[in-house]
C-alpha cells in the first residue's frame, strides 16, 4: 500500500519523489527534497499491496508551526502520524527490507541506513520550516512504527500525499483510516488539489485512492511510465 512512487528521497534527500505505491509505499529512494526523502516520489505516495503482486497540491498559509500535520487530528482509532525520531531508522531500513513494501517505490530497492537517516533528518527540517512533512506511522496498540505518511515536496514545489504501510499490515482497513486522516488534514489546511503518483501496475493502491475520490489526470507522469498522476480536487 503506498502512494507516491518515483521519488522517495526527491523531496526529502536529493530531489527524489515518493510516489503512490499503494504496496503501502508510495515513494522513491532517489532524491531528498522539500519535504522530505518522500518528495516527489511517485511509488511511496500511497502504498498499499497490488493484488497479485503525488498528491494534493497544498496552499495553506499556516505554515512554520509542527503542530500542524501531527497533532491529535492525526491520530485515529488504530494509527498515529507522529515525527520521525532517530530511533526510527533501523524500523525504517526493516520496513522497506520487504520486497512488498520496496518494490514499487522509486527503483524498487531496499532502503540503506544512509538514505533512512537523511530522509528522517530532512522530514524534521520540512516539518520545521514548512508545517507539513512526512512522519511514521505507529500502531496504537503496539507502539510499532509500521508505515510512513504525510505530505512530500517533489522537485517542482508542489505537494503530494504520501504513506505506505508493512505487509502485514495489509487488507485490515488501516490504508483506508489513514488516507482518510490525511484528508482530514488537508482540507482543513485547504490543501487543494490533493495529489498522490501511483505505479500503474499497484491496484490496491489505485483502487483506494479511486475509492476516496482521485482520478486519474495523467499517466507517464514527468515522463515516467511507472508513475500516473491523481489528483482530488
Amino acid at each position: 500500500m503506498f502512494a507516491s512512487a518515483s521519488g522517495l528521497l526527491r523531496g526529502g534527500v536529493a530531489g527524489s519523489a515518493m510516489h503512490c505505491c499503494m504496496s503501502m509505499m508510495v515513494s522513491a529512494v532517489s532524491g531528498v527534497g522539500m519535504t522530505g526523502p518522500f518528495s516527489g516520489t511517485k511509488r511511496a505516495c500511497a502504498a498499499l499491496p497490488s493484488r497479485p503482486g503525488r498528491n494534493k497540491k497544498i496552499r495553506t498559509s499556516a505554515r512554520g508551526s509542527k503542530r500542524m500535520l501531527y497533532g491529535s487530528a492525526l491520530k485515529t482509532a488504530h494509527l498515529t502520524i507522529r515525527p520521525f525520531r532517530p530511533e526510527d531508522v533501523e524500523p525504517l531500513v526493516t520496513l522497506f527490507a520487504d520486497p512488498l513494501v520496496h518494490q514499487f517505490v522509486d527503483e524498487g530497492l531496499p532502503l540503506s541506513q544512509d538514505v533512512a537517516r537523511l530522509w528522517v533528518a530532512r522530514s524534521n527540517e520540512n516539518l520545521a520550516s514548512f508545517g507539513f512533512g512526512t512522519g511514521a506511522v505507529v500502531e496504537n496498540a503496539s507502539g510499532r512504527l509500521i508505515g510512513w505518511a504525510g505530505f512530500a515536496r517533489p522537485g517542482d514545489g508542489s505537494e503530494e500525499l504520501i504513506y505506505g504501510l508493512a505487509a502485514d499490515r495489509w487488507g485490515q482497513g488501516l490504508g483506508r483510516e489513514l488516507l482518510e486522516s490525511l484528508l482530514r488534514f488537508a482540507e482543513s489546511r485547504v490543501i487543494s488539489p490533493v495529489r498522490a503518483t501511483v505505479d500503474p501496475r499497484n491496484d490496491r493502491s489505485i483502487a483506494l485512492l479511486t475509492a476516496a475520490g482521485f482520478r486519474l489526470a495523467e499517466r507517464g507522469h514527468r515522463g515516467d511510465p511507472d508513475s500516473d498522476l491523481y489528483l482530488l480536487t
